[in-house]
C-alpha cells in the first residue's frame, strides 16, 4: 500500500514537472511570437513613413497591413534563448483573419528531468505561439495633402508636404500587437 501511495505520489510529481515545463514553454514562444511581431511592427511604420514623405499612397498601409519582403526576425530568437528555449525553425509569416501573424515554434532547452514514468525524463517541452499586427488607425483626408488620423481615439494631422517620419505617432499608437487564441 505504501509502495502504490508512493508511487501515485512521484507520477503526480512528474505530471506537475511536465507542466511547469510546458508553460515555461509556452511564455518563450508567446515572447517570441510577440518580439517578431513588434519587430514587422517597426518595419511597418518605417515603411509607413517613407511612403508619406515620397508623396505615394500610405492609407491603405495605414488601415490594411500587409507583410511584404522579409522581416528581421532576430529578437525572436533572442527571447527564447532569454527564456531558456530555442525556435524549431524559422518563425513563419502567415496570416489571422486576414491580418499578418507570427508564429514561433520553440523548444526548451533543459530537459523534464527524472521521473519515474519511463522515457519521460528526457523530454523537453515543445510550443508555439501566434502574434498578430492590427491596424488602429484611420484616415480623413482633410485638405489636399493634409489628412487627419485617428488611432484608438487620438488625432494626428498628418501631411504629405515637408512631411518628417518622426512626426509619426509611436508604433504601438498606429498598430497593436496580441496574441491570437
Amino acid at each position: 500500500m505504501t509502495g502504490a501511495v508512493l508511487f501515485a505520489a512521484f507520477a503526480f510529481f512528474a505530471f506537475a514537472q511536465a507542466a511547469v515545463a510546458r508553460n515555461s514553454g509556452q511564455s518563450a514562444a508567446d515572447a517570441s511570437a510577440l518580439a517578431a511581431a513588434q519587430q514587422a511592427r517597426a518595419d511597418l511604420v518605417r515603411v509607413l513613413g517613407q511612403r508619406v514623405a515620397d508623396g505615394e499612397d500610405w492609407r491603405d498601409l495605414l488601415e490594411n497591413p500587409q507583410i511584404t519582403g522579409a522581416p528581421d526576425l532576430s529578437d525572436a530568437a533572442a527571447l527564447a534563448g532569454r527564456n531558456g528555449a530555442h525556435l524549431r525553425g524559422p518563425v513563419t509569416v502567415g496570416s489571422v483573419r486576414g491580418l499578418p501573424a507570427f508564429t514561433a515554434k520553440i523548444e526548451m532547452n533543459s530537459s523534464i528531468g527524472r521521473t519515474v514514468i519511463p522515457g519521460v525524463g528526457a523530454e523537453h517541452a515543445k510550443s508555439s505561439a501566434t502574434a498578430v499586427i492590427a491596424p488602429r488607425c484611420e484616415a480623413e483626408q482633410a485638405e489636399e495633402d493634409d489628412f487627419e488620423v485617428s488611432c484608438a481615439g487620438s488625432l494626428f494631422q498628418l501631411s504629405g508636404r515637408d512631411f518628417d517620419p518622426a512626426e509619426l505617432p509611436d508604433d504601438s499608437k498606429l498598430f497593436s500587437v496580441y496574441l491570437s487564441d
